[in-house]
């Protein structure tokens, strides 16, 4: 009686041992590809809420909205443009700022007038679409 296995065993067990091994290389990449995507929208999202806060602050308080430019006047002119997929803002003579960095990919935002004294903002960040109304009260 010989021990040892025949060359049918070996080829069987090296085949499942491939299988497994395969399985767990691709649920490993999945599991790598799906975090990076959700990564990816946390950070749309969190740009998203910032840009809509940063807008309902400027909306606050202001006195007149002209919602072709988006300028406030709110003591200071506030204006609110895109310029190379990222949104910049300007607060009377200070220098521009950026609220959106090079991560996401703005590529639309406007303004529009409602009636009466209203403006909705809204945006397209990566893909996603986002709005804001604000009353203005006088």
């Amino acid at each position: 009686m010989q021990k040892g296995f025949t060359l049918i065993e070996v080829i069987i067990y090296i085949a499942l041992l491939a299988f497994i091994i395969g399985a767990g290389v691709s649920s490993a990449y999945y599991l790598i590809d799906s975090s990076a995507k959700g990564n990816a929208d946390v950070s749309t999202i969190a740009e998203a809420e910032f840009l809509m806060r940063k807008i309902d602050w400027a909306m606050t308080g202001a006195t007149a909205v002209n919602a072709g430019t988006m300028t406030v006047t709110k003591g200071d002119d506030i204006v609110f443009d895109l310029n190379n997929y990222r949104v910049r803002i300007k607060v009377g003579s200070d220098p521009v700022e950026y609220l959106t960095s090079e991560r996401v990919k703005v590529t639309g935002l406007e303004f529009i007038a409602l009636s009466p004294e209203g403006v909705t903002a809204s945006t397209t960040i990566d893909g996603k679409h986002f709005e804001i109304t604000k009353y203005l009260r006088q």
